[in-house]
């Protein structure tokens, strides 16, 4: 909305109605078990990620930990392509023990694979105009109600939904003290069998029968 503004010298801001993308509820209804290994702490990437997504800080955090409280039921799972420079850099971080790559999945199951994790990374591409970026991949995310740790702007529309809907944090690309302490307050949780709760009305919000019926109220009141 607030590009289209910029784009425009008349006041007609009351004239938009924003409805963002959403989440299908039968996508999510029934599907089988994804799990490699269902003892470990699953912390999974669905979908493409390239340089530009600057996931190096993760993957520093993620080891850091990993070695500092000598775990060894963590495993991170990125399911589709993956550039050779994070590759390299989970090599690098001695990660490649606790590294599972799935570089295509039929696009039906990647839901299930969605669903079947402790943890889902969501990164925000390091470009312009950052803030507004809003994948479909964060929608599929909160419809799994599993904690979110998201890389990208604190100030960006993504970080804005997650913590709306209490569905995870958001950290800024210096922040490995942050994201480790995140990391470990969720696996413990795990180790509790304590359960992530986001909250439900908000996530509802982005289902879309629900979002159907704003559009429909929408063209109502315009006589539509």
């Amino acid at each position: 909305k607030e590009l289209f503004l910029k784009k425009s010298v008349l006041p007609i801001s009351d004239k938009f109605n924003i409805i963002p993308n959403g989440f299908d509820p039968e996508d999510f209804a029934s599907f089988e078990s994804k799990e490699t290994d269902s003892d470990n702490f699953v912390i999974r990437y669905t979908g493409s990620i390239s340089d530009q997504y600057k996931a190096d800080i993760f993957l520093q955090a993620l080891s850091a930990y990993i070695k500092e409280n000598n775990i060894k039921d963590i495993q991170l799972s990125f399911v589709g392509l993956v550039s050779s420079s994070i590759k390299n850099k989970i090599n690098e971080l001695y990660l490649s023990d606790y590294f599972e790559h799935l570089p295509t999945v039929p696009h039906s199951e990647i839901n299930a694979y969605q669903n079947n994790s402790q943890m889902l990374l969501l990164a925000i591409p390091e470009v312009e105009n950052a803030e507004g970026i809003l994948t479909g991949k964060i929608f599929e995310y909160l419809a799994c109600r599993k904690p979110i740790l998201c890389l990208g702007p604190k100030n960006g529309d993504a970080a804005k939904i997650i913590e709306e809907c209490g569905a995870g944090q958001t950290f800024e690309r210096n922040s490995v003290e942050d994201i480790q302490s995140y990391i470990d307050e969720k696996y413990q949780a795990y180790k509790r069998g304590s359960i992530h709760k986001s909250k439900e009305d908000c996530i509802q919000k982005y289902n879309r029968k629900n979002q159907a019926e704003v559009v429909f109220e929408l063209l109502k009141r315009q006589g539509l």
